[in-house]
């Protein structure tokens, strides 16, 4: 896939951020000889999707040059890869991190699942759902620490057990969605100025772009044309803002517009994604309104004052205009800002607020996996890479930033691996006679079934209201047809489980179906119009069993007390109580206990 090459250069290490990795090594050699003394703060984070086997490669082929992983390999404990749980989900794998328990203890099974006790049809997702074991937030908050939670899966500030006492949340929804805006030749008027920096007539268009709360946003475009060929081609737009600023923006550029909101302005990052030279045509993408997602009031005040508007993550509307390159670049473009902002709130949330545990997030590399992981459907292993390497140039940041009695603890939730195939079962189990709940309240019966599928798990379900010996057959039926999955060709099946026996898996929770169906890596549960087979959106998944190292997390961690070691696994289950012990509190209640 060609990647452009304006994004290589806008990610080069500016001379600013080289010298906060030299800063970040000379903390670091500190911190691995800091004598002996009462246990300083601890920063957990989690880079979504950073897997271990990869890790470890990048690192060893010497790609990671920013001074964060290899550093912390060098002085402090640098797994080979973390064992993640079954599945290795997002929220499935986060939760068990920072509890330090199983799925089948702390309840968060998948992405979606059905609640015991709800409607029929009615579903419910991990990321959302009550967490039943204790969290790391929680532990320290139970023993006096104050603790700030920036982004971490299932703290979602729905109430006290989801939040810190500061902290981001984040936003699912924006404020108000994307739009396009497109201008043609009529919409372009003279000026009757003269502008040296344009060898034809400057050009101006005025846009009110819809804002939240029926609010608009007023932009003036003025367009230059900046070569001197004799030709009239505007190459360039001068975006002027109600605030009195103006920025020159070309073709596939981006500019950020503002609008009030209550508590702090809204946010909009937009992209010039056809620019004609005759300005016979001009479309400009307007990304989604954000408001800054943190809490409480006056930590929001500080964080906006200090680090600007939220500039929100990758947008599939943008994805998918313009050529399939130009959208390439865009999501990468989308979803680095995003992560470079991440890790200046990082660093200022270390530097300028009173904490003892901060507990972050990024998800960067999980998401430029799915789009770019390279594979037999194309990809971009560079485009991999420079996501691995903005989360080293993150590391070596917050090593930059802590203090020689502070700890480290870096882990991700999984790996990630090309997909093939796309399976439909709900389609499926309608061919086999089944009818499908995919709301409530739905049709119940013998022959009636509810799916939960996420990625490469299917948590299938029975009705509920059946009398136990009817629901023990419909159950039974159930696996005898979903075996029939085996059958079809590609090899599509790892694993169909009824509940009885997902004790191995350490699945074995209420809120798991009556059978558990497994795919193989690289094979996805996905809807099709079409047929039970079709084509992934994404090129590359996860959320399988735990049996292949390369979907893996990853486990890195160093302060006083914390051996250097290059250890080949570490149990994703381990983290809750490593961090504990760095912090010098008593780990969750129920949490696994750490290794050396």
């Amino acid at each position: 896939m060609a990647i452009s090459t304006h994004l290589t250069r806008r990610f080069l290490i500016r001379p600013g951020v080289a010298a906060a990795f030299v800063l970040g090594v000379v903390a670091l050699q500190r911190c691995a000889s800091a004598p002996p003394g009462p246990a300083g703060r601890t920063v957990v984070i989690s880079f979504d999707g950073l897997g271990g086997v990869r890790l470890n490669e990048l690192l060893s082929q010497g790609k990671l040059t920013a001074g964060g992983f290899s550093a912390i390999a060098e002085r402090g404990l640098l797994a080979g890869r973390a064992v993640d749980v079954t599945p290795s989900l997002t929220p499935a794998a986060h939760i068990a991190a920072i509890t330090g328990a199983p799925p089948a203890r702390n309840g968060i099974v998948a992405n979606h699942f059905r609640e015991p006790g709800s409607p029929f049809g009615a579903a419910t997702t991990g990321f959302l759902a009550p967490i039943e074991t204790e969290t790391l937030w929680e532990a320290a908050h139970r023993q006096g620490r104050r603790v700030g939670v920036l982004l971490y899966p299932g703290a979602d500030g729905t109430d006290a057990r989801r939040r810190g006492d500061f902290g981001l949340t984040w936003p699912d929804r924006p404020a108000k969605e994307s739009a396009f805006v497109t201008l043609d030749r009529e919409r372009w008027t003279g000026v009757g100025i003269t502008d040296a920096a344009s060898f034809s007539p400057v050009r101006k268009a005025t846009v009110d772009v819809a804002a939240p709360g029926g609010r608009t946003a007023r932009l003036d475009l003025l367009a230059r044309d900046t070569t001197d060929d004799g030709v009239v081609d505007y190459d360039t737009l001068i975006v002027a803002r109600e605030d009195g600023t103006a920025a020159p923006v070309k073709h596939l550029g981006w500019f950020a517009v503002q609008a009030p909101g209550e508590g702090g302005p809204f946010t909009a990052w937009c992209r010039v994604v056809t620019l004609e030279p005759t300005l016979a045509r001009v479309v400009v993408y307007v990304g989604g309104f954000f408001a800054v997602p943190a809490y409480p009031a006056d930590f929001r005040a500080r964080f906006e004052a200090a680090l600007g508007g939220w500039p929100g993550p990758p947008d599939a509307a943008v994805l998918h205009a313009g050529s399939p390159e130009e959208g390439d670049a865009a999501g990468e473009e989308q979803a680095q800002r995003l992560a470079e902002y991440l890790t200046r709130a990082i660093v200022f949330t270390i530097r300028n607020e009173r904490w003892d545990l901060l507990v972050a997030y990024q998800p960067l590399v999980d998401e430029i996996e799915h789009h770019f992981e390279p594979g037999p459907r194309g990809g971009s292993a560079e485009a991999v890479t420079r996501a691995f390497q903005t989360a080293d140039r993150c590391v070596a940041a917050m090593l930059a930033s802590l203090s020689v009695r502070d700890s480290l603890l870096i882990l991700s939730d999984h790996g990630m691996v090309p997909l093939e195939k796309s399976v439909d079962l709900e389609r499926y189990l309608e061919e086999k006679g089944w009818t499908i709940a995919r709301k409530a309240p739905a049709p119940g019966g013998p022959r009636a079934a509810q799916i939960c599928a996420s990625s490469g798990i299917a948590h299938v379900y029975v009705d509920p209201a059946l009398a136990p010996a009817a629901r023990a057959e419909a159950s039974a039926e159930l696996v005898q047809d979903l075996a029939g999955l085996s059958a079809l060709p590609g090899n599509l099946v790892d694993a169909i489980v009824p509940r009885e026996a997902l004790a191995p898996l350490e699945l074995d929770n209420p809120r798991s179906g009556d059978v558990v169906v497994l795919l193989r890596p690289g094979i996805e549960f996905a809807h099709s119009k079409a047929s039970v087979f079709s084509v992934p959106s994404n090129r590359g998944g996860h959320g399988y069993r735990n049996a292949d190292p390369v979907l893996d997390a990853a486990f890195a961690a160093i302060g006083p007390g914390i051996e250097p070691s290059r250890p080949a696994t570490v149990s994703i289950l381990e983290v809750a109580s490593r961090a504990a012990r760095a912090l010098g509190i008593d780990p969750p209640r129920g949490a696994m206990a750490a290794g050396r």
